[in-house]
């Protein structure tokens, strides 16, 4: 294939330069300046986030639940019924194998 009647390029020219550029279906505003993308967020993610704002503040360990639990053990007070935790450890396979507790 033969290229006839090619113009020049100078080296370091940019191509297109000063041309403009649209996509198909582009609108532009009434000044002719594009704007940068815009997202809104439904009242639905604006509750999400302020939700999870919530919970950053919220302390993952309760210390003064963990501080008087302790002081009782030391104290020989904190006392648990081993058939307690066994009905509730039983509880809860039953639950999940989906077999109702009764």
């Amino acid at each position: 294939m033969k290229i006839t009647d090619a113009m020049p390029v100078k080296p370091g020219a940019k191509i297109g330069a000063g041309k403009e550029i649209r996509r198909e279906g582009e609108v532009r505003p009434a000044g002719g300046v594009l704007t940068g993308d815009r997202v809104e967020l439904s009242s639905d993610s604006r509750e999400v986030r302020e939700a999870q704002r919530v919970l950053q503040e919220v302390p993952e360990v309760r210390t003064e639940l963990v501080q008087a639990l302790k002081a009782k053990i030391e104290r020989n007070e904190y006392h648990v019924d081993a058939g307690d935790i066994a009905d509730k450890m039983l509880g809860s396979l039953l639950g999940d194998l989906g077999i109702p507790k009764g």
